[in-house]
């Protein structure tokens, strides 16, 4: 389940022309990971509308830094696992005012058996 985004950040980010983020969380092997994706509007070119996917200018980085800490304290997700990799990715489109969630993971699978004749020497 997402969480709420609070006011404070959604306008921070309205005012830097951030049209959406991305939260990617990892576990796994008892340690959590998290990074934050800025998705920023560009001026428009030749009547088009271009996307950024970059961090941007100084203030962008520190509101992605604002929006890991967020995220960090919000979500508290541990890694807690098996050693066997896997995530959830939160993308908030801040135009739309949608949140969408899609999960990961890895599984052990094993693969065909060959057999060859025991030789000895």
């Amino acid at each position: 389940m997402s969480e709420a985004l609070t006011k404070k950040l959604f306008n921070r980010c309205k005012k830097l022309d951030v049209i959406g983020f991305t939260l990617s969380f990892e576990g796994g092997s008892d340690e959590g990971y998290l990074e934050v994706d800025l998705r920023i509007a560009e001026k428009r070119l030749d009547g088009k509308a271009t996307w950024s996917f970059i961090r941007g200018s100084p203030e962008h980085s520190q509101l992605a830094d604002d929006l890991y800490n967020w995220a960090d304290r919000t979500y508290r997700y541990n890694g807690a696992g098996d050693g066997n990799r896997y995530g959830d990715r939160y993308t908030y489109d801040l135009v739309n005012r949608t949140v969408s969630h899609q999960e990961w993971w890895t599984a052990y699978q094993e693969g065909g058996v060959d057999t060859d004749s025991l030789e000895t020497c």
